[in-house]
């Protein structure tokens, strides 16, 4: 049910709903039920959890309003309320209301799924644009179906059908229209019949699956022709599921759930591993979160001849342009500037989606223009007319913007935080400008800080993910870090080479910490899956040590609560069981005494790299080196080599890609029948082990 209720002189179009709200101060709260009262939703607060407990089991909701401080209520942080929703699992969106506005909490908001952050003093007007907004997107992610199929009768059948099940379905009679189709509808799922004149369905989706662009889009045929049938084989290569005609309308319904949400998982884990999505965008979020500390470092150490800035750019008036242009306009307004951002001369790709219509960038400068003329000129270029044609509304940015030379002395998450107050403090003044983010002042020398942080002992674990997107499988690998007394982490590469100097039999020592925090990491894990999960500890590349380190290994795993085999794994460089393949099968038969698993990594997949999984008795995973798996054209000259790797590793284990650079290479590793990939994505440990993002990262990739 919809309303067109006017606020402020203006009228918008806003969706009825059933609205819970968890109430907080009592102000607040009848503040907040009154405004939506007015507008003729139905809502109901409580003031406990555990009263709305079985209101959310029994999905009563469209939408969940739920404010941090609760009166007689352990919900006083947004990590409290991503417990709470996590056991009362429910699929409606949440919109949360907060007196802080620091980026740690709107950080943990949005990884608990939160969809909508506002801060008090509540605004009437603002709570119902985030409302609408949140209900319009509820409506925008229904499963959007392409139906190909050159009868429009069946094509109209399966259409109101369909629909009826809640999807947004588009119709198309002709196959040699699909691609456009698909360009402007967008679909979550395409169904092809096979017998079409012009283009048969195999056709057609091999053409899909050749193409980047398309090749993620599940794919189910449909037909009744005999020669369909005799093809289910091939066609099960391009495909994810086949269908016989007549097909029950319960039936196609089914399979458009099962394979979209298979479609989702695979997606949602192949940005988790991938550099970027397409050649030609942005890289993902993860990826370049992780590599920005990287790259403020590597201003510290080289002072570069170019003027290098960070950007946090905006676009303005977007609920404006949602109301004039429809949702679906925007979705590929919002395609069109990640893309023009991404091929920009002086970006190449380099920055991420930050979040809707927002854009963390990293520009570059060769020729050494005046800064607030480069980015009043980059400003103006988006407001040309060119991304959105014969419209009234200009498209205009507001920029946070810092240069590097400033950013150098920051951690990632300061420097980020700053530039959105520097780009909300744009917007606030009116948009289409630049405000740049305020300086930022530093302390002690990181050597003198280094030093002392590991006299202290001052070591924490992160875990990159390793996973195969096409199952619920989760192995996070151990890596190190050093945690000063202000609280700046530091990787490996900045102080490994002064653990010798400063902690007695140092390597040695530190091994044993990873190793046996490690294990109570993996014990104190819990929630759903958490029994399956896998940890890889890395191991100084000494075999002489690990072989040290067994009697201490085999003491954990005896006294751990851990059940199950195979939940730990050991990784030793490739050079190192290359200098001493015979010590190495020892040492691996000894994890394996300890029921534990073995990896090989940095692998060259070499003539040396071959030889010596024949020679090693047992192994699980090989990861290959980034060098042969970051892109295309680096994994055409190895491919070879892949595939005899692959031979020798048959029957002993499975092979990992690492640090995948985007969808096209992803797929050739797939096509080569590669199932494990590690991405770039770097997490703190959590007793869920979800994808909570190491804050202040300092590595560019690599670990020990």
């Amino acid at each position: 049910m919809t309303a067109t209720p006017k606020h402020d002189g203006q009228t918008s179009t806003i969706t009825l709903a059933k609205i819970g709200i968890l109430g907080g101060d009592s102000d607040t709260a009848n503040l907040v039920q009154s405004v939506l009262s007015k507008q003729g939703h139905d809502v109901t607060t409580y003031r406990t959890p555990e009263a709305m407990k079985q209101h959310l089991i029994d999905h009563a909701f469209d939408l969940v309003i739920v404010d941090l401080l609760l009166i007689d209520c352990p919900l006083t942080s947004a990590m409290a309320v991503e417990e709470f929703l996590t056991h009362n699992p429910v699929d409606v969106p949440v919109i949360m209301l907060s007196g802080q506005a620091d980026l740690a909490t709107r950080l943990v908001a949005l990884r608990a799924g939160i969809k909508a952050y506002l801060t008090k003093p509540i605004d009437p007007d603002e709570l119902l644009g985030k409302i609408n907004d949140v209900l319009a997107k509820r409506i925008e992610n229904h499963v959007r179906v392409l139906v190909v199929d050159d009868d429009p009768m069946l094509t109209e059948y399966y259409q109101l059908a369909l629909s009826e099940e809640g999807c947004i379905v588009q119709a198309v009679n002709d196959p040699i229209t699909l691609l456009q189709a698909i360009d402007s509808f967008k679909p979550d799922v395409i169904t092809l019949d096979y017998m079409m004149p012009g283009c048969n369905g195999l056709e057609a989706a091999e053409i899909l699956r050749g193409d980047p662009r398309y090749m993620k889009i599940p794919i189910i045929f449909m037909s009744s022709s005999e020669e369909a049938l005799k093809r289910q084989g091939v066609l099960s290569i391009f495909g994810n599921a086949f269908l016989e005609k007549p097909v029950e309308i319960d039936e196609l319904n089914n399979a458009v759930k099962e394979v979209t949400a298979k479609s989702k998982k695979i997606q949602e884990n192949f940005e988790k591993v991938s550099k970027r999505t397409s050649p030609d965008g942005l890289e993902n979020r993860d990826y370049f979160l992780n590599r920005l500390q990287s790259v403020l470092e590597e201003q510290r150490a080289h002072q570069h001849a170019e003027s290098r800035y960070l950007l946090l750019v905006a676009l303005d008036n977007c609920a404006t342009l949602r109301e004039d242009i429809g949702p679906l306009a925007m979705l590929q307004l919002s395609d069109d500037i990640e893309n023009y951002f991404a091929n920009h001369r002086l970006i190449q790709g380099h920055g991420c989606k930050f979040g809707e219509y927002t854009y963390l960038l990293l520009l570059e400068d060769p020729d050494n223009t005046d800064a607030d003329t480069l980015l009043k000129a980059f400003r103006k270029r988006v407001n040309n007319g060119t991304l959105l044609p014969n419209h009234q509304h200009p498209l205009t940015l507001s920029i946070g913007a810092t240069t590097l030379n400033e950013a150098q002395s920051d951690n990632a998450e300061a420097c980020i935080q700053r530039l959105e107050n520097a780009c909300t403090a744009a917007a606030n003044a009116g948009g289409d400008q630049t405000h740049w983010a305020a300086k930022h002042h530093t302390t002690a020398a990181p050597s003198e800080k280094i030093f002392k942080a590991l006299k202290a002992r001052s070591f924490q674990l992160a875990f990159q993910s390793i996973v195969r997107p096409d199952s619920d499988t989760q192995i996070f690998e151990v890596l190190l870090r050093l945690e000063d007394e202000d609280g700046e982490i530091y990787s490996p590469d900045t102080f490994l080479p002064h653990v010798e100097d400063t902690i007695e039999d140092g390597s040695y020592q530190l091994d044993r910490w990873v190793v046996e925090n490690a294990f109570l990491a993996l014990e104190n894990t819990s929630g759903r899956g958490a029994a399956a999960f896998s940890i890889v500890i890395k191991l100084s590349p000494n075999l002489k040590q690990a072989e040290r380190l067994m009697p201490f290994i085999y003491n954990i795993v005896s006294n751990t609560r851990l059940r199950g085999l195979r939940r730990i794994y050991f990784s030793i460089h490739e050079n190192a069981i290359l200098s001493n393949i015979p010590l190495a099968n020892r040492i691996i038969g000894g994890f394996a005494k300890a029921r534990c698993g073995f990896m090989m990594e940095h692998c060259s997949a070499s003539e040396k790299s071959i030889a010596a999984i024949s020679a090693l008795d047992t192994i699980d995973f090989v990861k290959l080196k980034p060098a042969l798996t970051s892109n295309i054209e680096n994994m055409a000259h190895s491919r070879q080599s892949i595939a005899k790797l692959r031979e020798v590793m048959a029957g002993k284990g499975e092979l990992i890609a690492s640090l995948v650079e985007d969808a096209k290479t992803f797929a050739h590793f797939w096509d080569m029948d590669i199932r494990y990939f590690q991405g770039f994505f770097i997490h703190k440990p959590h007793n869920r082990m979800d994808q909570q993002p190491f804050e202040s990262e300092t590595l560019e990739l690599g670990g020990l």
